[in-house]
């Protein structure tokens, strides 16, 4: 009987679901702006073909239940069909969302919104937990919010992913 290694998870390529056009850096901003300009930073996506019903679904979604997840983090999430792969933007807020409700009543300063196909289960929740992974260490959350524009804060996103291997 052969004895079959068992390969390691490969870490997510950022280059796949995100670019410097949909990182934004503000100082202060309202949820809903925050998730509104989120949303229209997708429009330059190959991926997104209704930029509508992403809104509504990102809207939606956030109505169950908010997407503030502790730690000043927030991954509003959604998986629909009028998207063909995942696909990321980034928001930092650097004086905090004041109207975001989080688990932990901390502000939420860091925000990744995920949009995904229907059926792209696996790779959706792969992202969300490599996500949740690399933003609970406090410095690197820190690090990032303090980051200068948006092409520094890719990069140091990038890094962590690489650096950090697997989970």
């Amino acid at each position: 009987m052969e004895i079959q290694e068992k390969k390691a998870p490969v870490a997510p390529d950022l280059h796949e679901y995100l670019n410097n056009n949909r990182i934004i850096i503000r100082n202060t901003a309202r949820k809903e702006d925050v998730l509104n300009d989120l949303v229209e930073s997708m429009r330059d996506a190959n991926t997104v073909m209704d930029i509508d019903a992403l809104r509504a679904g990102i809207f939606k979604r956030e109505k169950l239940m908010s997407t503030g997840i502790g730690l000043g983090i927030a991954i509003p999430h959604v998986r629909l069909d009028s998207v063909s792969g995942l696909t990321m933007s980034v928001m930092v807020v650097r004086n905090g969302i004041p109207d975001y409700l989080s688990l932990d009543d901390i502000p939420v300063r860091l925000v990744f919104l995920l949009a995904a196909h229907s059926d792209q289960h696996a790779e959706y929740l792969r992202v969300l937990s490599r996500l949740s992974a690399i933003l609970k260490d406090e410095d690197f959350r820190e690090h990032l919010i303090s980051l200068p524009d948006a092409r520094s804060l890719f990069k140091n996103l990038e890094d962590s992913v690489i650096d950090r291997g697997p989970e």
